[in-house]
């Protein structure tokens, strides 16, 4: 797909700068993207959404929250990565802690 930009003046000064300037502006988008839209992000917002349909007092772990397809999709690291995330802030996923289970995986419900 071809599409025509209109840079401003001081993107045009870097673009200029650049060895190939349409292979610089495409590496910078696709590393932007990565920062918005990687896998991870796109299971903690599922998460996100799924949880607030929940029963209030349902416990779960969250691969049954964001589904195993989508669990299973996430790389080892993303998956550790995304529960570090819900670990520290579980509020921001609209979760409450509850304890570990015997498999040693955290089990959660929503929070009121």
């Amino acid at each position: 797909m071809n599409i025509s930009l209109t840079l401003s003046p001081s993107i045009a000064a870097w673009a200029k700068a650049q060895a190939s300037a349409e292979t610089a502006i495409l590496d910078v988008l696709e590393a932007h993207l990565a920062t918005i839209d990687s896998p991870t992000i796109r299971a903690g917002k599922l998460l996100k959404t799924n949880a607030l349909s929940m029963p209030e007092n349902m416990e779960f772990e969250i691969p049954q929250v964001i589904g195993r397809l989508d669990w299973e999709a996430l790389s080892r690291s993303e998956r550790l990565s995304l529960g570090k995330e819900i670990k520290r802030t579980p509020e921001a996923f609209g979760l409450v802690f509850l304890r570990k289970s015997a498999s040693n995986h955290a089990i959660y419900k929503r929070a009121l």
